[in-house]
């Protein structure tokens, strides 16, 4: 098993996570295969058991975009995104965003 998806690393993570998929994420994505990409609440649903309960884990989608999110045109709105979350992080005000549930 690759690092990158070794459980044992992420559930030692107590910070702030976001993770940010794109809809059309031909990698992490395959509705048929039961790993929909299409709402936050599904990429919650699928990575929360990867992290200690109670981490203060948050999820988005950005729309039209696939694997590689920075070579996309949709990257600014991703830039934008990921900036406002870390504001919202780092001054108390993570409670404005929707944290991914136990």
């Amino acid at each position: 098993m690759s690092l990158a998806r070794d459980p044992a690393y992420s559930r030692t993570i107590t910070a702030p996570v976001l993770l940010v998929v794109g809809d059309h994420d031909m990698l992490s994505c395959d509705t048929a295969a039961g790993l929909p990409c299409s709402t936050a609440k599904q990429i919650c649903a699928r990575e929360r058991g990867f992290y200690p309960p109670g981490a203060p884990l948050y999820a988005a989608v950005v729309p039209n975009a696939g694997h590689s999110i920075n070579g996309h045109g949709t990257a600014p709105a991703q830039y934008a995104l990921i900036n406002a979350w870390t504001r919202a992080a780092t001054t108390q005000h993570a409670a404005t965003w929707p944290r991914c549930q136990v």
